[in-house]
């Protein structure tokens, strides 16, 4: 199913057993989705390239004319590659030369190839205010970049937070971050953590990881859920001295921390779980992240120690099973020899 169904109608032709009924070569260059954004260098056929080889290439030919040392002309280049006759070296230059000059113009079609190839594919997944399980379509161009610069504001204001929290009085200001290197690719990062299991197993450990922790939530649909944490006294009393608007006006109101989880497929058997932060001081938000990242790795190790578990006792019974079966075997054999 996640094939296109150019590829779905090429492959089968091409894994039939009688040669005979096979796709041939030919055919198969001529198949649309070989032809779909082929580069120019593939456009030509073993015999098309025999045949080029056997054209002069004037230009390589003035190049190599225009070397100072080799005093060459164009006759005596043209005997040296075409017949095979005269000076060996005008030839060698000539094929250097053009092999150079080859190599130039398939880099370029690839690097052209590549940019419209980078330029209509759409981001790995798609937004959680608009996806309802893993994603497996892309998302237009405008929208995407609309969500990246949704994303990069998100995280300079959640780093402006995490700035003005940790300035506490009588300490020194952190040193400034060194700007992007020009021309360097911005690297995209994400929270979350990812899981090769099923998607159902990671939101059944994701419920327990909730319930663990003394979260409520309410579930949108089948891969994403919004819960709340209500943070501890103790948090709230740390961070009072420096930041006193982190309890309510009276002074004793619950804080509450409000995230979004959803669960997205990046690749085949790959799925990730976001975490978004809706409603909330940064600081608790990071918290409540971490907490739940601890709880689904310990959720996980014990999985891992239960299955474990049931393979050594299901060894165990298979070995008891075996030494029942010698047994009786021996008893009967015995049975037999005393008759």
């Amino acid at each position: 199913s996640h094939l296109s169904s150019l590829s779905r109608d090429l492959i089968p032709r091409m894994l039939v057993v009688d040669p005979m009924k096979r796709i041939t070569i030919p055919e198969i260059r001529q198949h649309p989705w070989f032809q779909h954004k082929l580069p120019q260098y593939l456009h030509f056929t073993p015999d098309m390239l025999e045949q080029q080889e056997k054209v002069l290439d004037l230009e390589t030919v003035e190049e190599v004319c225009a070397i100072p040392r080799l005093n060459a002309t164009r006759q005596r280049v043209e005997a040296s590659v075409m017949h095979k006759t005269g000076r060996a070296e005008l030839r060698v230059c000539y094929e250097l030369i053009l092999d150079s000059k080859r190599s130039r113009q398939r880099a370029a079609e690839v690097a052209m190839a590549q940019q419209a190839a980078a330029a209509s594919t759409p981001p790995a997944f798609t937004s959680s205010s608009g996806s309802s399980s893993p994603s497996q379509h892309g998302t237009p161009p405008a929208l995407a970049i609309q969500m990246q610069a949704q994303h990069q504001h998100r995280a300079e204001q959640v780093s402006a937070a995490l700035t003005r929290g940790a300035s506490a009085p009588g300490s020194a200001a952190p040193p400034p971050a060194a700007p992007p290197q020009g021309g360097g690719r911005r690297r995209r990062w994400y929270l979350g953590i990812q899981s090769k299991k099923e998607p159902a197993h990671v939101m059944t450990e994701v419920y327990k990881a909730l319930q663990q922790l003394g979260c409520e939530w309410r579930i949108l649909d089948s891969y994403r859920i919004k819960c709340r944490w209500r943070v501890s006294t103790d948090m709230n009393s740390q961070r009072r001295g420096f930041n006193p608007n982190l309890m309510g006006a009276g002074g004793g109101a619950p804080i509450w921390i409000k995230i979004s989880l959803t669960l997205y497929k990046v690749q085949a058997s790959i799925y990730l779980l976001d975490f978004q932060k809706t409603d909330g001081n940064p600081f608790d938000f990071m918290t409540l992240c971490a907490r739940i990242i601890t709880e689904l790795k310990a959720l996980s190790q014990a999985s891992r120690q239960s299955q474990q578990l049931a393979q050594q006792q299901a060894q165990m019974q298979a070995a008891q099973q075996q030494q029942l079966q010698q047994a009786q075997m021996q008893a009967q054999a015995q049975a037999q020899a005393q008759a």
